[in-house]
């Protein structure tokens, strides 16, 4: 095992954005929602799966952020890139479909999408992606 190598500062704000953001946001989120749907039949039906997507979100954003900080490999950028873009909007357009299914009772599944939700479910992915493409330092650590 050979000897740690502290990340450039952009690879830093993607493991920060993981490992701290990423679990810290999702807290507000399920405190929007409970005040929305909280304590009806459609949160009955749908508060399983919003907290066990929220719950794999944080541990594997956590996992993602451990992974770019201990192993600093070309991989590593690929699996963590390829994970925030799987997790990230197909996950979080599943879970509206859910939510409006459950809302309606069974009679509507997708309302369709609203700008503000896509930029939102767009912003980490993007984040990520740009702090460990765009910077030549970040390729450079990253490179073997």
């Amino acid at each position: 095992m050979g000897k740690f190598m502290s990340p450039p500062q952009a690879a830093w704000l993607a493991i920060a954005t993981l490992g701290v953001g990423v679990p810290l946001s999702l807290y507000p989120l399920a405190g929007v929602r409970d005040w929305q749907i909280g304590g009806s039949p459609a949160a009955a039906l749908a508060d399983p799966y919003f907290h066990a997507m929220c719950w794999i979100r944080s541990l594997g954003a956590v996992a993602l952020a451990a992974l770019l900080l201990f192993r600093q490999r070309r991989s590593s950028v690929a699996v963590t890139l390829t994970a925030v873009w799987i997790a990230g909007p197909p996950v979080h357009f599943l879970m509206r479909g859910i939510d409006m299914r459950a809302m309606s009772e069974g009679q509507v599944s997708w309302n369709g999408v609203s700008g503000d939700s896509l930029a939102t479910t767009l912003a980490v992915p993007m984040l990520v992606t740009l702090c460990l493409i765009v910077p030549v330092s970040v390729r450079r650590a990253y490179a073997r």
